[in-house]
């Protein structure tokens, strides 16, 4: 090569694929951060969400911030003239958060509580679920998550403002709020606000999804939604309250990269599962109970009440599982 090329071709051609290969290292780069990101659809979404509404000199919220990742990509779209307020009810990712992220406004407290200094936001955000890599988990409660909508985060937005919300209904509270969210989407006024779910519509009905609130008009009213949400949670199964098993796809490691953006969640109660040998079947036949508990309804001030009661057991009832 170098005798066909000539000493001067020879060392021209050399620099050439130098500069080539540096041009296209940050491309290369941009690729594989684009793939990373196609693996978790949901927040991909959600990101780009937030860029198609967030201005510079913006303010926005992080309703439940965990590490500060999601905080990290909000504080870059707002710019240095913007304002980003990160929240959340874990005290040891908020000082993490609060030590990498010097230009954000942390602060410890629930999503639920009003959040000090949120007037005309752009975005509010909430990741909903647990907090990656804790050794115990924590997850959102719909009922503080409805509160949290209802006291103030819907109210703080200004014109075109937009609520993003991911929800993980893989476990049992995210399945709660899944719910309730759906209930107060569908009851917002269509005049005053745009209500959507980003379903993928060929992953498991349990994968995580985006729901987006945007805000039409000034001093939009809420409605029926909070009440749609709450009788919602009345048809559901119950809270529980501890849940420590081992991490799942759905919700991955929340350690926040310099320049990059994934998956903060937090909040203030907790979900069980059981184990196994708590569901295995009893050695002893178990004697059949005085009553069963069945779902009733009946109407208390003009709305319907849905809930359980205790009845006695008929024949045709007897041996029939709960259904799943």
């Amino acid at each position: 090569m170098a005798s066909s090329l000539g000493p001067a071709r020879f060392g021209r051609w050399v620099w050439l694929m130098g500069v080539s290969s540096a041009l296209r290292a940050p491309t290369v780069t941009r690729l594989a951060s684009t793939a990373r990101e196609g693996t978790e659809s949901h927040l991909t979404l959600a990101r780009t969400v937030w860029r198609s509404v967030v201005r510079a000199e913006d303010v926005c919220v992080d309703a439940t911030c965990g590490r500060g990742r999601d905080a990290a990509v909000l504080a870059r779209l707002v710019g240095p003239e913007g304002r980003v307020i990160a929240v959340d009810a874990d005290r040891e990712a908020v000082e993490t958060c609060r030590r990498q992220l010097e230009s954000v406004q942390v602060k410890w407290q629930s999503h639920a509580e009003r959040v000090e200094g949120a007037e005309e936001v752009g975005l509010v955000v909430f990741n909903l679920g647990y907090l990656p890599g804790a050794a115990v988990r924590r997850p959102t409660r719909a009922e503080t998550t409805v509160e949290a909508l209802e006291n103030w985060a819907l109210a703080a937005l200004r014109v075109g403002g937009c609520a993003s919300i991911v929800v993980y209904p893989g476990h049992a509270e995210g399945r709660r709020e899944a719910r309730a969210l759906a209930a107060l989407a569908r009851a917002l006024p269509d005049t005053h606000w745009r209500a959507t779910e980003h379903v993928a519509v060929n992953h498991k009905p349990a994968a995580p999804y985006l729901l987006t609130l945007h805000k039409l008009a000034p001093d939009a009213p809420l409605g029926e939604a909070p009440d749609a949400a709450r009788r919602a949670l009345v048809m559901t199964e119950p809270a529980v309250t501890t849940e420590t098993t081992q991490e799942t796809a759905d919700q991955e490691d929340d350690s926040p990269p310099p320049d990059d953006a994934d998956e903060p969640t937090a909040a203030t109660s907790t979900s069980a599962t059981s184990s196994s040998s708590e569901r295995a079947a009893p050695e002893e036949p178990e004697e059949e109970p005085a009553t069963v508990e069945e779902w009733a309804c009946r109407k208390v001030d003009g709305d319907w009440v849905c809930g359980k009661i205790a009845v006695a057991p008929s024949s045709d009832s007897a041996g029939e599982g709960s259904p799943q």
